[in-house]
């Protein structure tokens, strides 16, 4: 009542008056406790202050000029600024005078009070209140075209220009509940852009600022004020734009994804929207479309429509695409991007090179899914390049995406792929021209590490000198088996101030794991004497470098072979090193420019290949992907791309290679070339000294037809291409030994 009575006189006073002036903005509580009020003039006249008067709390100030030389006058739609006689704000950017003392009043009271403009016959007033330490962020009370008062939306206000807020609306009844998301396939209250959301639209013709307002789940029951943290960008809603609320961890506001369930918004405790659901599917968001609410595919931030199809992906899993015969092992894993639950059916065959089907697989028939259903499979194959092809068949939906309906899989067996032995080798340090380290340096290593039949994980690096740790230890983890890395590791050594490491003289690097150890002797030889000064900012300088070392060697494509040619399938080669855990997808294909020269001309996506693997902390991380080369390519230069996605991010990480291709060899008996130096393998008498066979130094890496591969060649094989040769043979003698007899 008593602000509705000051508004009322207020109205009085400004119809005696067409040209006065108002108060536009005010500074109340800064950090630097220079405090200001902005006046606006909005007649086609200029103004006279003399004898105008600023009245705070308790006190009564004459505005006069700040110093010699200055006008009283505000000119017409302009802005000018009262400031207190000994103000250090900047004022090169705007008009200002001052109060006749060194305060506005008795200071601008930063819990609230009444401030007026006055000169007798005319006046102007603003009442504001602090409401929960809202105002105490150096901000302005800043007035809105429509004559309301509200918080500026940028620090230190905005003196002598148009209020940041002067075009927003206040009318909050413009705003309504388009489209949430109760039940994500992810877990509800992951950090946005993840878990629960809701969407507000503006149906005004003004922007509306929807910091402060509040969502909850009923009659103010857990509550969600939206402020800065929980939108993407902003909270200044556009007319005729969306905004994309996140719970973003709130362990409040948690909607109801099964039975009956409310989300309403209000502005303080005025409802301005409501809506009511109920039994949510999971992934998939309610939308008002055409003043009605359907589930659908979500479209945070973006026009709803409804959709009556579907989008159902297959996936066949595996940790490799090279395996043992007793290793080999595959999951099929069905996910709904969006739609309802359906009964699937499942279909599926694996090929030899020739095209022929030796396995044929029935997983699932009208096998109810909600969101997604895995099948795990360990044939028993013989060695050879199969093909695994596997299809959705059936579905009640309309598939939108019919491509991730079915996938197709090129795997190897091969039984003596891995080598059982276990092998470290330190192969170069790279210490500079003059072959030496000195204390205090950083330099890198270059190592390769073999693991085979092994469980221990840790290897560890470090340099000794007699006896003694001189430098940082180097720790990573090797979990898989049967795994080559070549890898860059950094160095750093102690830097020896006092000389409590030694004298100079011969260090070992020592590289150990895996039951293994291996050393390399280098010289270490003097120390920069301004090291020592610096100790502090050099050892971070260290650190940081070393951080950026491991980085920059953390992701690699190692062993692409020399020559490629149109055609062939070629193996890549992924390795990495992370000091936490991650879940990753990884595929890789060949292009240039804009278009995929491995997506079987145009009939396959890039995505293909992809497959699926976990990393744990300092683990070393090695995974390998098939990529076939479409046919008939020009010789020339490509990109080969290897996308790393990492946990729930949006955007992979890639790793590029240049190829150069060739064109395919002109040999009639071969369609397709594998290259891939892993799959020379190793004798048992060599690696275990078991038996007497011969070492095979490399496999044959041919195909005899278009659908398989030969990747290397058994004895069986060898003698079966023998036998022609072997009859003309015997032909030839009997028919010269007929000769003879006649």
């Amino acid at each position: 009542m008593k602000r509705l009575h000051l508004i009322f006189i207020l109205l009085l006073l400004i119809g005696f008056s067409t040209a006065q002036v108002q108060i536009n903005e005010v500074m109340y509580s800064p950090y630097d406790g220079n405090e200001w009020v902005e006046l606006y003039n909005p007649s086609n006249q200029k103004i006279n202050l003399s004898s105008w008067i600023f009245t705070g709390e308790n006190s009564v100030d004459e505005i006069t000029c700040c110093e010699e030389n200055c006008s009283l006058l505000v000119g017409a739609q302009e802005y000018l600024i009262i400031l207190d006689q000994d103000s250090t704000l900047d004022k090169s950017d705007f008009n200002y005078v001052c109060v006749d003392d060194d305060s506005l009043g008795n200071g601008l009271n930063d819990q609230g009070e009444t401030i007026i403009i006055s000169n007798g016959t005319y006046q102007d007033s603003v009442f504001y209140v602090k409401e929960n330490g809202a105002y105490k962020n150096n901000k302005t009370l800043e007035k809105r075209k429509d004559g309301t008062f509200g918080e500026s939306i940028v620090f230190f206000g905005t003196p002598g220009k148009e209020n940041s807020i002067w075009k927003f609306s206040t009318d909050y009844f413009n705003l309504e509940i388009t489209e949430f998301l109760p039940n994500p396939f992810n877990k509800d209250d992951l950090e946005k852009p993840f878990g629960e959301w809701v969407e507000i639209y503006n149906g005004g013709d003004a922007e509306i600022d929807i910091n402060g307002l509040i969502l909850t789940k009923g009659d103010y029951d857990d509550e969600l004020y939206i402020a800065d943290n929980k939108v993407l960008d902003e909270t200044i809603l556009c007319p005729g734009c969306y905004k994309v609320i996140y719970r973003d961890g709130d362990s409040d506001f948690s909607l109801s994804n099964y039975g009956y369930g409310e989300i309403k918004l209000y502005e303080s405790n005025i409802l301005i929207d409501s809506v009511s659901y109920s039994d949510s599917t999971e992934g998939m968001s309610w939308a008002r479309v055409d003043e009605n609410w359907y589930q659908t595919e979500p479209t945070p931030g973006e026009g709803n429509y409804y959709r009556e199809d579907c989008d159902w992906e297959l996936n066949i899993l595996t940790q490799n695409s090279i395996f043992q015969k007793e290793d080999f092992q595959f999951s099929l894993k069905v996910n709904r991007h969006f739609g309802f639950t359906q009964n699937i059916t499942l279909r599926g065959k694996i090929e030899n090179h020739h095209g022929e089907i030796i396995k044929e697989y029935f997983p699932w028939t009208n096998h109810r899914v909600t969101t997604f259903g895995t099948k795990t499979y360990s044939p028993n194959l013989a060695e050879g390049i199969y093909q695994l092809d596997f299809w959705i068949e059936n579905l009640s939906c309309e598939d939108w995406n019919l491509i991730n309906n079915r996938i197709t899989k090129l795997i190897a067996i091969n039984p003596e792929y891995k080598e059982f032995t276990n092998n470290l080798e330190i192969n170069k340090l790279y210490l500079g021209s003059d072959d030496k380290a000195q204390w205090a340096d950083q330099f890198t290593a270059k190592i390769k590490i073999y693991k085979g039949n092994e469980t221990k994980t840790a290897i560890e690096s470090w340099v000794e000198k007699e006896g003694k740790v001189v430098s940082k230890r180097s720790k990573l983890n090797a979990y898989d088996q049967y795994q080559t890395y070549i890898l860059t590791i950094p160095i750093q050594l102690h830097p020896n101030c006092a000389n409590e490491d030694g004298r100079d003289g011969t260090a070992k690097l020592i590289l150990e794991g895996l039951g293994l150890r291996a050393e390399t002797d280098f010289l270490i030889e003097g120390i920069d004497p301004e090291v020592c000064k610096e100790y502090v900012s050099y050892i971070k300088e260290k650190e940081r470098l070393e951080i950026k070392e491991k980085r920059k060697n953390s992701y690699q494509i190692l062993d692409l072979p020399d020559e490629i040619y149109s055609g062939q399938i070629i193996r890549v080669k992924i390795q990495q090193w992370d000091n936490k855990e991650h879940d990753f997808k990884a595929w890789s294909y060949l292009y240039r420019g804009n278009k995929c020269y491995s997506c079987s001309n145009g009939e396959s996506e890039r995505e293909d290949n992809l497959i699926r693997f976990s990393t744990k902390e300092n683990e070393l991380k090695k995974v390998n992907l098939l990529v076939k080369l479409d046919e008939n390519l020009d010789e020339g230069e490509y990109n080969l791309v290897v996308n790393l996605l990492k946990d729930n991010r949006r955007t992979p990480i890639k790793i590029r290679e240049k190829i150069h291709v060739k064109e395919k060899e002109n040999l009639s008996n071969i369609s397709l070339k594998v290259l891939n130096e892993d799959l020379v393998s190793f004798s048992r008498k060599e690696e275990k000294g078991r038996n007497k066979t011969p070492s095979i130094n490399k496999r044959k890496q041919l195909l005899n037809d278009q659908n398989g591969v030969v990747v290397y060649e058994s004895n069986s094989e060898k003698s079966k291409k023998l036998i022609p040769y072997l009859l003309i043979t015997i032909l030839a003698m009997l028919s010269i030994i007929l000769i003879l007899k006649k």
